[in-house]
């Protein structure tokens, strides 16, 4: 099943908790503290493989999950870090973060090419155990660092094929026919419109030379609209390099045929309005008529720049060559066009760590600090230990956190939320 959209949950390991410890030996003096730091957490990635032709695994899997850092211990053993999830995508996927607060979602990497590989969820930093902090002002620590928290992400996943040509063209006007007849994919062909309910990749050989052609289900009027089945669609021939734009010879006008569906296209991207085209007037075994005058309106039409225009006919075959030779010799000397807003993965990876400060904010009587870093210490801090506590009172009042609260109208004996940690304002 061809599946062109899909949502996923993800969600990376947390990081493992470092560990007080004191070495305690016999005959050893002044062991000294030897906690060891806890391991990274698990981390997600999406990797782009040419051995998926469409996003249908993820109709059966939606959430994903990254192993947990492993805990330190004494004598400076350091935990593992969690294992890494690697979720294979077809080449063309375009990679979204969807925020469910706002319903609305963000373009953080377009997936092209084989091994093309994104983090989106990384996974939490393994806590520091006491012996990292020690110094020599401070000889026997006993503060150490749970595992930061693992990261949740939403991501809405859009597939566009890749191909080098785009077959366009109304309900019943011989795409499929055409495919079959000149590539080895083994299209839907019946006689009727809408046979084609996916689109279809096919290769086309042409001596030692080969081109992939996408064929797309039929665009009706208002496609752009969301009427009928082209609109679901049209995505993929976004990526092709030009059109191959079909008519039927026996429509009732083909120029206006042509003028119609090419508005379409400027109405749902001016910038696939603007992509070159090839007219393939189809169907030629079944009219006799005389076609040199709408050839020739369509060559001078100012709506798209059309290359050239052949008459076809897949079945007896005729033509299929001359039009082969053509689209070969239209790539070899037709400029590479740049993947728009391709972002690359390293810079793709940084977008998923928050960069904010903190806020606060009060409602109900109660004083909530938010952002990445408060929320992060608090979440990575043992607040039973003392040396700990102390620690992070410090750390949040160098960041400006007791300044901004009284700046709010805090008083003595007011609630402060940060992240799960409460505490009462002294």
């Amino acid at each position: 099943m061809f599946i062109d959209q899909s949502k996923i949950i993800v969600k990376s390991g947390k990081g493992g908790d470092g560990c007080v410890s004191f070495r305690r030996e016999k005959y050893v003096e002044r062991g000294g503290p030897d906690g060891g730091n806890g391991g990274r957490g698990g981390e997600i990635y999406l990797v782009a493989s040419t051995r998926c032709a469409s996003l249908y695994d993820f109709t059966k899997r939606r959430h994903f999950f990254a192993d947990n850092g492993i805990n330190g211990k004494g004598a400076l053993k350091h935990g593992k870090a969690g294992k890494d999830v690697f979720i294979n995508v077809p080449c063309g996927t375009l990679v979204y973060t969807y925020d469910l607060e706002t319903d609305t979602k963000t373009l953080k990497a377009d997936l092209v090419s084989q091994r093309d590989k994104l983090c989106v969820a990384k996974g939490g930093r393994g806590g520091r155990g006491n012996a990292t902090f020690k110094s020599s002002n401070r000889t026997a620590p006993s503060i150490a660092e749970k595992g930061a928290p693992s990261q949740e992400v939403i991501l809405m996943l859009e597939l566009k094929l890749i191909a080098n040509v785009g077959l366009l063209g109304y309900p019943n006007a011989g795409k499929s026919t055409f495919l079959a007849a000149v590539t080895n994919a083994k299209p839907k062909i019946a006689d009727y419109p809408f046979t084609t309910l996916k689109p279809n990749l096919g290769v086309v050989h042409y001596y030692d030379k080969s081109l992939v052609i996408v064929d797309i289900p039929g665009i009706v009027s208002g496609a752009h609209q969301g009427v009928g089945l082209g609109f679901e669609f049209l995505r993929h021939v976004e990526r092709t390099r030009f059109l191959l734009h079909l008519i039927d010879v026996n429509a009732e006008n083909i120029f206006e045929n042509f003028e119609n569906l090419n508005q379409e296209l400027l109405l749902y991207n001016e910038k696939l309005a603007t992509r070159k085209q090839v007219v393939l007037i189809t169907k030629q075994d079944t009219s006799l008529a005389d076609l040199t005058e709408v050839k020739q309106k369509i060559l001078a039409s100012k709506i798209i720049n059309v290359l050239g225009v052949f008459e076809i006919s897949a079945i007896s075959r005729s033509g299929l060559d001359d039009i082969s030779a053509f689209l070969y010799n239209i790539l070899d000397n037709l400029d590479e066009e740049p993947e728009e807003s391709l972002i690359e993965a390293e810079d793709a990876i940084e977008e998923f760590i928050l960069k904010k400060e903190f806020s606060v904010a009060k409602s109900g009587g109660v004083f909530y600090v938010k952002g990445e870093k408060v929320e992060r210490l608090a979440s990575m801090t043992y607040f039973d230990k003392p040396e700990a506590l102390m620690r992070f009172q410090a750390i949040i009042d160098k960041m400006g956190v007791n300044e901004e609260l009284k700046a709010n109208g805090i008083a003595k004996g007011d609630l402060v939320i940060i992240a799960d940690f409460e505490f009462y304002y002294q």
